[in-house]
């Protein structure tokens, strides 16, 4: 049983990890991603129409690579931290386990958390109950500071949307699309809020 969780955890691990390098890459290609994409439509689409369409998609764009290079930045702060706990706590496999912090802090708000589980469970199957304890506590500190101070301060800054509507995206969305809602809720908010900024034109949401 203890192999199969590890394989498990491994297996999450290793697809979050893949997932984000090719978010990546398809961010950093989205130009010429998009050029291809001006030339199939501009056989179906009036030029007009397509250079709004454009402008819109790559504005969006920007947006969701801002968001994922804001959140890298907070992650890797995060995991930082982190391992420096880990270290200081004698938490087996300290920078491993950072790591694993690190990854699954890209969900915004509970990625630590969710990173927690087979941290605590290895210090608890290594060590002692105690050990055990005190890391959850260590990682549930960790996880209100991102949450509440560093996660909204640098993701707010990133999008150009307040605090406020960082946390309400990842609620809202998480509670209606779940684990990827959590992901591109706060992206989608400052795409939406865009679109209507744009539409009402006063400037003012």
């Amino acid at each position: 049983q203890y192999m199969e969780g590890v394989k498990g955890v491994t297996s999450t691990l290793m697809s979050w990890f893949m997932g984000i390098i090719i978010c990546a890459y398809t961010l950093l290609e989205r130009d010429s991603l998009f050029r291809m994409g001006r030339k199939l439509f501009g056989v179906f689409m009036k030029q007009e129409t397509m250079n709004k369409a454009g402008f819109y998609i790559h504005e969006i764009s920007s947006i969701f690579y801002k968001f994922f290079f804001g959140k890298a930045v907070d992650s890797l702060i995060i995991g930082i931290i982190a391992i420096i706990g880990f270290s200081l706590l004698d938490v087996p496999f300290a920078l491993l386990m950072g790591v694993c912090i690190m990854l699954f802090n890209m969900i915004p708000y509970f990625g630590p958390i969710i990173g927690a589980v087979p941290v605590v469970l290895v210090t608890l199957l290594v060590k002692d109950v105690y050990a055990a304890v005190w890391t959850a506590l260590f990682i549930l500190v960790l996880q209100q500071v991102d949450a509440n101070i560093l996660g909204p301060k640098i993701l707010s800054n990133s999008v150009g949307v307040s605090p406020f509507w960082v946390i309400f995206a990842i609620l809202i969305f998480g509670g209606l699309f779940g684990v990827w809602g959590m992901i591109i809720g706060v992206p989608a908010v400052a795409a939406i809020r865009m679109l209507l900024l744009d539409y009402l034109d006063d400037g003012r949401l």
